[in-house]
């Protein structure tokens, strides 16, 4: 996982929802660093789209157990 992978996927543990906007805003990456990380994460079948809403991304259960794995 990237370095900006890995900090845009962290936000998941405080944001159900991410998008390349809040990701922008919350890490220092810029929007097409972002969105480049946000479709890593999805390619790696960590994040889905959320309720097939284009650019809202949600974890999936695989996801879920990694999250979990950075919260210890």
């Amino acid at each position: 996982m990237k370095p900006s992978e890995k900090e845009v996927f962290e936000l998941f543990l405080i944001n159900q929802i991410v998008t390349a906007p809040i990701a922008e805003l919350l890490t220092r990456y810029k929007l097409d660093a972002c969105k480049r990380a946000l479709l890593g994460l999805k390619e790696m079948e960590l994040i889905t789209l959320a309720g097939g809403k284009a650019g809202y991304y949600i974890p999936t259960e695989k996801g879920e157990n990694e999250l979990k794995k950075i919260e210890l």
